[in-house]
C-alpha cells in the first residue's frame, strides 16, 4: 500500500476509475484530509456538499472513490432486559415444538413491562412489540403459537427467533420470567429461566451426552462478528480430556440452534468448550434428548 494511504479500522475506499490508472493520483483522492472523523473530505456526506460527478467523467489517469462505512452489530447487552433464549414455534403443526413462558412481578407496585421480540438477528426495531401492565406479584403467561403475527418463519415452516422483556423504566429489576420448550408429538418439554445480560460471559462449557437423540446447542452472542470473522471458536475434548475437535463459526445472528454434524463433533459423550470472546460474551445451553421418552436442556457454566 502506497506510503500516505489512509484506511479507517471502521470502514474502506473502493476506486474505481478509468484505464491506466495512476497510483500516485489514486492516493491523492482516496486519503483521509478532513482530520480524525475517519471519512474523506471528497466524499463526506456530513458537510452538505456534493463530491460526486458522472461516471463518464472518469478517464485516464482519474480515479473515482468510494468508502463504505462499515454498520456497528448491535449488541444484547445494549438493549438490557431478560432474554428469552430462542423459540422454534411450529406454525403448522399443532402437535409439533412450541414455547411458552411467564413473566412475573416480584416488586409490591404495578410494573410496565416492554417485551419485544426479534428474528434470530436483532435488528433496529423489534419485529413486535408488546406492552404488558401487571399489578404487584403478577403472572403473565403466554404460548407464542397462539400469536404468530408478525415473527419470522425460516423455510421450514418455524416461526423462530428471541425475545428481550425489560421494565418501562429500562433494564430487568423487579421482573424474572421463564419458559417452557414443549414438543407434545415427541413428548419432550424442557424448562429454565431467562438470561439476564449479566450471565453473558467469554469461556462456557457444556456436555456433550447422546442418549439416541444427539446433543442439540441453543447459542445467543452478545455481539456476533458476521460474515469476515468467527464470532466464537470452541474446542472438544473426549472423556479422557483429549482435545478431538477444534474450530470457529461464522455468523451475523445474535440466537443459533446448532447440532453436533454442524460443529464437526462425531464423539458421542465428552466436554466443549466455546470461546466467545469475540462476540463480548455468550451464552449456551445443551439439550440432550431420547426420542420418544424424555429430554433434558441444561446451561453451560461459565468459566
Amino acid at each position: 500500500m502506497p506510503a500516505g494511504f489512509n484506511v479507517p479500522t471502521n470502514g474502506f475506499h473502493l476506486g474505481i476509475g478509468g484505464w491506466d490508472v495512476e497510483q500516485p493520483g489514486f492516493v491523492g483522492i482516496c486519503q483521509d484530509t478532513n482530520g480524525t472523523d475517519g471519512e474523506p473530505a471528497w466524499g463526506n456526506s456530513n458537510t452538505g456538499v456534493s463530491p460526486w460527478f458522472s461516471i463518464e467523467d472518469v478517464t485516464p489517469h482519474n480515479a473515482l472513490g468510494i468508502r463504505v462505512k462499515l454498520a456497528e452489530m448491535p449488541s444484547l447487552t445494549s438493549i438490557g432486559g431478560l432474554i428469552l433464549p430462542g423459540f422454534e414455534v411450529d406454525v403448522d403443526d399443532p402437535m409439533g415444538p412450541t414455547v411458552q413462558w411467564a413473566i412475573r412481578n416480584e416488586i409490591d407496585d404495578i410494573e410496565a413491562i416492554d417485551l419485544r421480540y426479534y428474528g434470530r438477528t436483532l435488528t433496529s426495531e423489534p419485529l413486535r412489540d408488546e406492552f404488558i401492565t401487571m399489578g404487584s406479584q403478577g403472572t403473565v403467561a403466554r404460548d407464542i403459537r397462539f400469536n404468530l403475527n408478525d415473527l419470522e418463519v425460516n423455510g421450514a415452516g418455524f416461526a423462530t427467533g428471541l425475545a428481550i422483556a425489560k421494565v418501562a423504566g429500562g433494564g430487568a429489576s423487579g421482573i424474572a420470567a421463564d419458559y417452557f420448550r414443549i414438543d407434545e408429538g415427541n413428548n419432550f418439554a424442557t424448562g429454565n429461566r431467562w438470561v439476564n445480560p449479566n450471565e453473558l460471559c467469554n469461556t462456557r462449557e457444556a456436555r456433550l451426552v447422546d442418549f439416541g437423540g444427539g446433543t442439540v446447542f441453543r447459542i445467543l452472542l452478545n455481539r456476533p462478528q458476521g460474515p469476515l470473522a468467527a464470532s466464537f471458536s470452541y474446542e472438544v475434548f473426549d472423556f479422557n480430556g483429549s482435545s478431538v475437535v477444534t474450530g470457529g463459526f461464522l455468523t451475523s445472528q445474535h440466537y443459533l440452534e446448532l447440532t453436533t454434524t454442524d460443529l464437526n463433533i462425531a464423539i458421542p459423550f465428552g466436554t466443549i468448550v466455546f470461546n466467545f470472546a469475540p462476540s463480548e460474551g455468550g451464552w449456551v445451553s445443551a439439550r440432550y434428548s431420547a426420542f420418544g421418552q424424555f429430554s433434558t436442556e441444561v446451561v453451560g457454566d461459565c468459566q
